[in-house]
């Protein structure tokens, strides 16, 4: 076998060993990149999820946002409607009072001349009247004015007593529209609790989901970053190949080079037996040393080719199996239940701080308040956690009569179980409460609204 077909098994053996340490230096790097674009396909569609549920609970959570401004609306106008009616049934008291003033007034009278007449006619009677008479017309007109009196006194009683039955029907019927509507307005006070619950679970939902979309966003772009750092080293990996690729390729003009002067040196040397044996000698010793260094320089070669193989697939190891250390939980401090403290007179001492603050329907806040929110937050500034709504809050305490109330006991307006409204007495016949939509907080006199009512919780 001739030098030169040695020559270029040896490039031929060589360049296949190449190929063999590059096949082995990619696939890693490829199957890395398919590892990252899978993972980061899951979270994207891990985060489209959590998207479309955070968009459903947030429509669910809008709905109940608005039912909560209905149900607010609607229970306005009902405690407006039942002050109204309250004001009309006063009213209507009023107007029996008079009426029955009038009717027992015209009785006297009418029990008075029909005294007179009895006494007169136990004299002489209509005979006394006609005797008395000046003449025959005279009597007939002073007989027809007795009796037009007493049936005119007879008429008017009647239509007393007919205005009198038909204010007191018109009274009942008011009473029992405002029943209804006391217990409408509990029932709306009842539904406004479970829409403030709904609120507050959709609430924490939505803060759920967007707290588990940020985790796997994180996580996305933890992955995109390895990504990008797998696709930098295959590129360097791919340079250092295509360098190692030109090296090669100039060895091998090389090596074919100095074959091509190896046979020109022994065919110049064939003239001459001696020449050629010396010609065959330094060629073969010339062949022995070029051979030797081609070999160790693709030893060389291939072993940094495994170094650099073993490094890459080392370090993708190492960064796959890196596990985030969770953050430790924080342990929630338990919030100690309200001791009861202080007396009645600090309890309207608190109430009147919020003189002047706007109504506000549900409200339990310094800046807006209803009726019952006014009572909430003058008794917690005593330390005394109250019921949110007037239906509870008349089971706070012991029921007493209005005028045994003191400064600090609540004042309830409706039966008991169905009330629509409540204040807190400050002593003297006056209440500090939150009267309706479009009104502040106030002092009023319950002589002109008179609680149904007391309550006393200290």
């Amino acid at each position: 076998m001739s030098e030169e077909n040695i020559l270029k098994k040896r490039i031929l053996s060589t360049l296949m060993t190449c190929t063999v340490a590059l096949s082995a230096i990619a696939t890693p790097l490829v199957a890395s990149a398919d590892e990252y674009d899978q993972k980061i396909q899951d979270q994207t569609n891990k985060i489209n999820n959590l998207t479309n549920q955070q968009q459903s609970v947030t429509a669910q959570l809008a709905e109940v946002r608005t039912n909560i401004s209905s149900t607010k609306a609607e229970a306005a106008k009902l405690q407006k409607e039942q002050i109204n009616l309250n004001q009309q049934i006063a009213k209507l008291k009023e107007e029996v009072t008079e009426l029955t003033s009038r009717i027992e007034k015209r009785n006297e009278t009418i029990k008075k001349q029909a005294r007179s007449m009895q006494a007169n006619q136990a004299n002489s009677g209509y005979l006394n009247i006609l005797l008395s008479s000046e003449s025959v017309s005279d009597a007939i007109t002073k007989v027809t004015a007795a009796s037009t009196l007493v049936s005119a006194n007879n008429d008017l009683m009647k239509q007393q007593e007919t205005d009198k039955k038909a204010v007191e029907t018109k009274q009942a019927s008011t009473e029992t529209k405002l029943k209804e509507l006391s217990a409408n307005a509990v029932e709306l006070d009842n539904q406004l609790l479970q829409l403030q619950d709904q609120e507050l679970q959709q609430t924490s939902l939505v803060n759920q989901i967007e707290a588990s979309k940020a985790t796997e966003q994180s996580k996305k772009d933890e992955y995109v970053q390895k990504q990008k750092e797998a696709e930098a080293a295959r590129q360097e990996q791919a340079r250092l190949a295509a360098e190692a690729q030109q090296k090669r390729v100039a060895e091998e003009a090389a090596a074919k080079q100095a074959a091509a002067r190896q046979a020109q040196q022994a065919a110049t040397s064939s003239s001459s037996a001696v020449s050629v044996e010396a010609s065959s000698a330094t060629a073969s010793s010339s062949t022995a040393t070029v051979t030797p260094a081609s070999s160790s320089s693709s030893s060389t070669a291939n072993t940094d080719s495994s170094s650099s193989s073993s490094s890459s697939s080392s370090n993708d190891s190492n960064s796959g199996n890196v596990t985030p250390t969770p953050a430790p939980t924080p342990t929630p401090t338990p919030t100690p239940a309200p001791t009861p403290t202080g007396n009645g007179a600090a309890v309207v001492a608190a109430a009147k701080q919020y003189l002047g603050t706007p109504y506000v329907w549900g409200g339990n806040s310094p800046s807006g308040m209803d009726c019952s929110g006014l009572v909430q937050l003058a008794y917690s500034a005593v330390g005394v956690s109250m019921p949110r709504v007037t239906t509870q809050q008349e089971y706070a305490g012991t029921m007493i009569s209005v005028s045994a109330a003191q400064p600090g006991d609540l004042l309830f307006y409706g039966s008991r179980g169905s009330t629509y409204h409540v204040g807190i007495y400050m002593g003297n016949g006056q209440m500090i409460h939150a009267p309706e939509p479009g009104d502040v907080v106030k002092i009023t006199n319950i002589a002109y609204f008179a609680p149904s009512f007391a309550v006393r919780v200290l």
